[in-house]
């Protein structure tokens, strides 16, 4: 009689762990509240509203993006958000690292068009916050720029061990208004930026040779260049003096540099304007981020 007791009991208990594990399977973890970056606490849906404007700044009004795109984009970032956040990696300025746009600094670039733009933006954070993008069962970082070159770079050119992310030619992005810029730094402007990274560092009398090396893609985008000897990825280079590309040619004339780049962001991963344009051709979110990332996208 025991014994029968004894088995049931153990039945079970066994059928109430596989009910937990099964339940527990199925459930996605919860966001956290806030996040804190660079000492700063934010509310997590602040924070991602934040950084998805930053990522539309070549798009002067609402009705210029789609919903299922900017659900995209919105995914992608949390992603990464999650990524960081686990990673305590948060406070990192240079790839991979996300962009963030306060409020003060999008009423002031957005304009008459700021309400409209961060409703949108809002909206898809909202949804975002639902999904679950992984990559084999963990969140990873998934790269996103605003306009590629044409050609997104392969991380694997720049030793970065990210398989989920695709190399893909996005074409059309060439024909995008905003695809092409240019600027002029003095060589005191770019020494004090380059002090203020270095501050040990010295660069050499001869101003011509400050940047050397440039090492490109097959397309055009800067993998890496040396700058007063000190060899940093085109990411870092594009970070420290404003550069708005990874794809960029660069001349050196009378105390001037004068750079011409192509595209707008990083470069890598995801085109804002390329999702933009599949959302409207009628693609979903979910159907987007698996054309960029090898990814699962439960909840896009």
């Amino acid at each position: 009689m025991k014994l029968k007791i004894f088995i049931a009991a153990a039945v079970l208990l066994l059928a109430a762990a596989a009910i937990f594990f099964v339940c527990s399977v199925g459930q996605k973890p919860a966001p956290p509240a806030t996040v804190t970056v660079r000492g700063r606490e934010y509310d997590t849906e602040e924070y991602l509203v934040g950084c998805i404007l930053a990522q539309l700044k070549n798009y002067s009004s609402a009705d210029e993006t789609n919903e299922e795109g900017l659900d995209c984009v919105a995914a992608a970032l949390y992603c990464s958000l999650l990524y960081l956040y686990e990673t305590n990696g948060l406070d990192r300025t240079v790839f991979p690292a996300l962009e963030y746009m306060s409020r003060e600094e999008a009423e002031k670039y957005y304009g008459e068009q700021y309400l409209s733009m961060s409703k949108a933006a809002e909206n898809a954070a909202k949804n975002a916050l639902s999904s679950n993008v992984t990559y084999q069962g963990r969140h990873v970082y998934l790269p996103v720029c605003r306009i590629s070159s044409g050609a997104l770079i392969d991380p694997s050119d720049c030793n970065m061990d990210m398989p989920w992310t695709k190399k893909l030619y996005c074409a059309a992005d060439r024909s995008e208004p905003r695809y092409s810029g240019s600027c002029q730094m003095t060589s005191e402007g770019f020494s004090s930026l380059f002090l203020g990274r270095f501050s040990d560092k010295a660069l050499p009398p001869d101003e011509a040779s400050w940047i050397s090396s440039v090492n490109t893609d097959a397309d055009g985008n800067v993998l890496s260049v040396c700058v007063g000897g000190i060899t940093v990825s085109g990411w870092e280079f594009c970070r420290m003096f404003g550069i708005r590309s990874v794809c960029f040619e660069v001349t050196y004339s009378s105390g001037v540099f004068s750079f011409v780049s192509k595209g707008d962001g990083d470069g890598t991963g995801m085109s804002v304007a390329a999702v933009m344009k599949l959302a409207q051709s009628g693609r979903t979110a979910d159907e987007i981020l698996r054309t960029f990332f090898e990814v699962d996208t439960d909840g896009v």
